[in-house]
């Protein structure tokens, strides 16, 4: 059996009877090459660089989401320009679906709906930013997904930007040129489709102080001309379309889409998102004074989320002036209930908190 090191550095190296794998920062990822000694494939775990690429998770809820700049189902953003508009779900897949890509591990679908809008600066668009822009510089990446529309001829196209994040005096990001498919004739009949891209060398570029830099990958739904480059001219377009199974991966082709056990997407997943309750409760013995408790996250985040959203009351107050929270980090933070007078204090409530990049 082999041991991979606990405390790896960036770019390190590893050789196992399975293969060789590098550190990228958040886990060992294969290096291409052949199957080594023992029939193990190179590639086999940790190709696909999209989180919740089966859109399984949806902590904000399953939408509708339609505003510019939203986090919609985890790690998926909607982008809109002035005109027109985009409506977000998690749609129920049907048996249809999963009869048309051959897997059951299909249950829902993005759902996105779009009136494309005439102007030339218009677009409507959705993306996953990946975390650490080096994770993908020089790279030729695949990028494949499953899905169809509901009017024949609609196109999806694909972008790979580069954002070098915040903070210090970091680079101006890289805006890849588009591509497009043109999707199924046949109305609703689900098909992967695949596209490859060469993502510039980041050789001279700055990040950010803010650990932030990333990958974005869009998927565009309607552009006018202003952005029609980044598209890949797919113009104004109206219509359904949904997807599932996106994968980005190291290669010039698509491979057989990789599948990570439910518990392990939850957990990337909250590395840049988390809900849950939170409560707390105690004895002041004057009013005004506060009970605190500190509440840890379920796995540690990107970094400490810049607040923690506190939501509805669950259950019942008792003898509450006030909550909030403080001490931030990306580990935990700390919830205060404040008295109204002296004796028991409690209060509990639902929370949200966003590392999202």
């Amino acid at each position: 059996m082999f041991d991979f090191p606990n405390s790896p550095t960036n770019g390190q190296q590893v050789t196992t009877p399975g293969g060789t794998y590098q550190w990228d920062g958040t886990k060992w990822a294969p290096v291409g090459g052949s199957s080594a000694a023992g029939g193990v494939a190179y590639n086999d775990i940790g190709r696909n660089y999209i989180d919740n690429a089966f859109f399984n998770v949806f902590q904000r809820g399953v939408g509708p989401f339609n505003l510019n700049g939203a986090y919609t189902l985890d790690r998926w953003i909607m982008l809109t320009g002035a005109g027109g508009s985009m409506n977000v779900y998690a749609a129920a897949a049907t048996d249809q679906n999963r009869a048309d890509c051959g897997d059951e591990a299909c249950q829902y679908l993005l759902n996105t709906v779009v009136t494309g809008g005439a102007g030339a600066g218009d677009y409507a668009l959705i993306c996953q930013r990946i975390e650490a822009v080096w994770r993908l510089s020089g790279k030729t990446v695949t990028v494949s997904f499953y899905a169809n529309s509901s009017v024949a001829n609609m196109k999806v196209g694909v972008s790979v930007d580069q954002n070098f994040g915040t903070g210090g005096s970091p680079s101006t990001g890289v805006l890849g040129n588009g591509q497009s498919v043109t999707l199924s004739t046949t109305v609703a009949q689900f098909r992967r489709y695949s596209l490859t891209f060469n993502v510039p060398s980041i050789v001279g570029k700055v990040q950010g102080t803010n650990s932030d830099s990333n990958t974005q990958v869009n998927f565009w739904f309607s552009c006018g001309t202003t952005q029609a480059n980044r598209s890949g001219s797919i113009g104004v377009q109206s219509g359904t379309v949904n997807m599932w199974g996106v994968q980005v991966e190291i290669g010039t082709a698509a491979t057989q889409m990789e599948k990570i056990n439910s518990g392990e997407d939850i957990r990337r997943c909250f590395r840049f998102c988390q809900t849950g309750q939170m409560g707390c409760a105690g004895y002041t013995p004057v009013a005004g004074n506060y009970v605190a408790v500190v509440i840890p996250f379920q796995v540690p985040m990107r970094g400490p989320p810049p607040a923690v959203n506190i939501g509805a009351i669950v259950g019942a107050d008792a003898n509450v002036q006030g909550v909030s929270t403080d001490q931030i980090t990306a580990t935990s933070f700390r919830f205060a209930v404040q008295g109204a007078a002296n004796g028991y204090v409690a209060a509990s409530r639902n929370f949200i908190v966003s590392a999202d990049l």
